[in-house]
């Protein structure tokens, strides 16, 4: 399969090593609620490190998670054996409709070319009542990494649009990195 992610291979390796278990995914993974029978898919999975601190709690449910970055989604299917790992972006998902009671996007959301097509995916593929995390960065302006308060409040605006509601926006410390992470339900 042609690697069409935006992460090539050699990029894809040096990025695993720099981001094999970043902080921010222990922190939204504790904050997340998972049960152990929920079913979360993970969009933008990376190297898989969120996708590992979920299926630890997540043992009667099922976890899964897409990545556009084939070997990257390779990593994570190696690193998280029980879970299901395709190679995928947000705005594709390969799942059937209401397949999860949980996703999450953590610091992958700034990534998806069509941030909107990736929201309404989402939310086809989230039962009705589950829940929506969007995590990324806050940041002081637009552009590069992460979401500054102008891009929070055009996200809250995009789940609105695509159906989700009761959007929550939330600043959980993850030591030297402030989060945003903004949660809404299906």
């Amino acid at each position: 399969m042609v690697d069409t992610g935006p992460f090539g291979s050699v990029k894809a390796t040096i990025f695993r090593l720099l981001y094999r278990n970043p902080k921010s995914n222990g922190v939204v993974a504790g904050l997340a609620g998972l049960t152990p029978t929920d079913r979360l898919l993970d969009i933008g999975c990376g190297a898989g490190a969120a996708l590992a601190h979920a299926a630890r709690i997540v043992t009667d449910g099922h976890v899964a998670g897409v990545d556009p970055t084939e070997k990257l989604a390779r990593l994570t299917a190696a690193r998280v054996p029980t879970a299901t790992v395709e190679v995928a972006g947000a705005e594709a998902l390969p799942f059937a409709d209401d397949a999860f009671t949980v996703a999450w996007s953590i610091s992958a959301y700034h990534h998806w070319p069509d941030p909107v097509a990736g929201l309404a995916e989402a939310f086809r593929v989230v039962e009705k009542g589950g829940r929506l995390i969007i995590a990324e960065g806050h940041k002081a302006s637009p552009g590069g990494h992460g979401l500054d308060d102008s891009e929070v409040e055009q996200l809250v605006e995009r789940l609105a649009a695509v159906g989700f509601g009761e959007p929550t926006v939330s600043h959980p410390d993850a030591g030297r990195k402030r989060l945003v992470m903004v949660t809404a339900t299906a």
